[in-house]
């Protein structure tokens, strides 16, 4: 029998393609759920979609979104669009101060090692400055030549989000496979995007998912919340205006 895990990253407080997720996986009979992060801010549903995540026992990574709900909305990058100071704020608000020991606690990096085989989970890649944790700059072109140097880790196959985009390359000079599932909760679809490592004694299989849902839904909470910086994200992390 393979053992059957669901990776997914950047769900975003999109509790609706979250649900969606859901349900395909149970249909998938999976074993295990692997969330690589960012499953705050974004969206309208930051705390709902994180008790989800833990009432579905789903395995979570720490994103750099769960990092700016630590300092409550105030440590922020520069780079920032206007706007988020805003947002941030009222996702710590809306989540409140009971999830911050389990998210402070949540790992940065998982290493699994399965029939020989071993997979390394993140949410992007990082550098350690003591006991700081900082991921590197958003790369947007990670071709073959660049991506074993933005990742210098050994494993057959290393699965990470951040950039809302799916890829899928083995590098020519390590052998290792690359995985990047793709947002499950941000999109301009209407898709929720993971991927299922089937495990078996001799070999793993990797397929890419992508689960339809209603959005019409998501952007409903969005109005009825009034979600700070509610339009631009809308439009620019769904591709959708206000009805």
């Amino acid at each position: 029998m393979a053992y059957r895990i669901g990776i997914f990253s950047d769900i975003h407080a999109n509790n609706y393609a979250l649900n969606a997720i859901f349900e395909d996986a149970e249909f998938e009979q999976l074993d295990e759920m692997i969330h690589l992060g960012d499953a705050i801010a974004l969206g309208p549903e930051p705390k709902e979609t994180l008790q989800n995540l833990i009432d579905h026992n789903v395995t979570m990574i720490k994103g750099n979104h769960e990092e700016y709900y630590l300092s409550k909305g105030q440590n922020l990058p520069d780079y920032i669009y206007p706007g988020e100071w805003e947002h941030q704020k009222w996702t710590y608000e809306d989540i409140g101060d009971d999830y911050i020991d389990l998210i402070s606690q949540l790992p940065t990096r998982i290493s699994r090692e399965i029939n020989g085989f071993k997979f390394v989970m993140m949410h992007y890649s990082a550098e350690h400055f003591g006991d700081e944790y900082r991921l590197k700059p958003l790369e947007q072109d990670l071709t073959m030549e660049k991506i074993d140097h933005f990742f210098p880790e050994n494993a057959d196959v290393i699965f990470f989000g951040h950039d809302h985009k799916s890829l899928d390359i083995t590098s020519s000079a390590t052998n290792t496979r690359y995985i990047d599932p793709g947002s499950a909760g941000c999109s301009s679809d209407h898709l929720a995007r993971y991927v299922i490592v089937a495990i078996l004694e001799k070999e793993y299989k990797i397929t890419f998912k992508a689960v339809p849902y209603d959005k019409s839904k998501l952007i409903d909470r969005f109005i009825a919340k009034d979600v700070p910086s509610g339009d631009f994200i809308m439009k620019f992390f769904h591709g959708m205006d206000r009805k």
